[in-house]
Parts: C-alpha cells; sequence; structure tokens
C-alpha cells in the first residue's frame, strides 16, 4: 500500500466514533427488543451482544487515540 493511499488519522478516528455510536445504539436496542425471548432467539441475542461489544471496541479505540 503506498502513503498517498492512507486516510488521514482524524477522519479514520472520527469513522471509529461514527461506527461505534451506530453499533453500539443498534446493539442496545437489539438487545432490549430481544431480552425477553432470548431463549427462542438466541443466535440474533449474541449478534446483538456483539454489535454492543463492536461498539465499545470502536468508542475506546477514538478515544485512545485522543491523547
Amino acid at each position: 500500500m503506498s502513503k498517498g493511499n492512507k486516510v488521514p488519522s482524524s477522519r479514520r478516528n472520527y469513522a471509529y466514533l461514527a461506527i461505534g455510536i451506530f453499533s453500539l445504539g443498534y446493539g442496545a436496542y437489539r438487545v432490549i427488543s430481544l431480552y425477553e425471548n432470548y431463549q427462542k432467539y438466541e443466535i440474533q441475542f449474541a449478534i446483538a451482544i456483539g454489535f454492543v461489544a463492536a461498539g465499545v471496541i470502536c468508542i475506546y479505540r477514538f478515544f485512545k487515540s485522543l491523547k
């Protein structure tokens, strides 16, 4: 990969923030909506928890890069 094709770090950081907020919000919405029937929709519940985890990781990477 050449140096000219790299995304500037500020844009990449804001992409982490945007993806983190979306993932956290969508995952939380799905966890709340599936909570009562989590045994019936076990796979979807696990995917929703994965979205929450991905959101937390992306937001962590954004704040870690603000140093």
